[in-house]
């Protein structure tokens, strides 16, 4: 008996000695490296975060723009901001960017629109990125009572992310100006410049932007000043080049 139990014990320990570092190996393996699936899902999960910033950003957000970052992050945006990232989401509010003369109730064609374009993710291991978001972004700012300014930005992101329980975020973020340019302009242009001023609905601030407004999404026709029922109007060089009474417009009964 007492044989059959040594014997026993030498057979765990010689399986235990060659399956146990096996086992690390492969457990240290996996902590290096994602799989190019686990990357794909990464990747995207990034862009995400990204494009959550350009939403907060546009939309003056300012919980979405904090909410990219990780609570220690830092970021860079040159003399316009360096330091803790969540205190740099404070510049995204109504009242700040109407500060910085960017939009208002009054002057919806003023403000800012930002677009992505390219975009890479290089993996450190499996819980940091290093990621290059390419954007350009454009808008009006009221100089002063009688001046506006048309801006033009292009540039890139240059992040590290860092994943923690499972989540990606920006630990620090380095603002890249690659080119810009501004022309200036006398205030009263200003709607004129617009030609589709009372077009379309009009672009806001959060949280009035119609992209908050899911319920009007979910019940067409509900949008206040719609008029699902009214017929089409257009400004007058729309009305002069396919005027609705036109049979030759006439779409729908063709």
């Amino acid at each position: 008996m007492r044989r059959n139990i040594v014997r026993f014990a030498m057979v765990a320990a010689i399986v235990t000695a060659l399956l146990v570092p096996a086992v690390m190996v492969a457990t240290d393996d996996s902590k290096q490296e994602l799989s190019d699936i686990e990357k794909v899902v990464a990747t995207q999960q990034i862009y995400n975060v990204v494009m959550r910033y350009i939403r907060g950003h546009d939309r003056a957000d300012r919980e979405m723009v904090r909410s990219v970052y990780w609570e220690d992050g830092y970021d860079d945006h040159g003399i316009m901001w360096q330091g803790n990232a969540w205190e740099f989401s404070k510049f995204f509010t109504r009242t700040s960017m109407s500060n910085l003369g960017l939009g208002s109730q009054e002057e919806p064609s003023s403000g800012s629109l930002t677009f992505l374009a390219n975009h890479t993710v290089e993996f450190d291991g499996r819980d940091v990125a290093y990621s290059e978001s390419y954007f350009t972004t454009s808008g009006v700012t009221i100089v002063d009572e009688e001046t506006a300014e048309q801006g033009w930005f292009a540039g890139r992101y240059i992040d590290r992310f860092e994943r923690r329980n499972g989540e990606w975020k920006i630990f620090h973020r380095i603002c890249v100006q690659d080119w810009g340019r501004t022309q200036t302009f006398p205030r009263s242009e200003l709607a004129e410049r617009n030609v589709f001023a009372g077009t379309f609905p009009t672009g806001n601030f959060y949280p009035e932007d119609i992209v908050y407004q899911r319920s009007w999404l979910d019940n067409p026709g509900s949008r206040p000043d719609a008029k699902p029922n009214d017929p089409p109007t257009a400004p007058d060089m729309f009305q002069e080049r396919m005027p609705y009474d036109d049979p030759r417009y006439d779409i729908v009964s063709r």
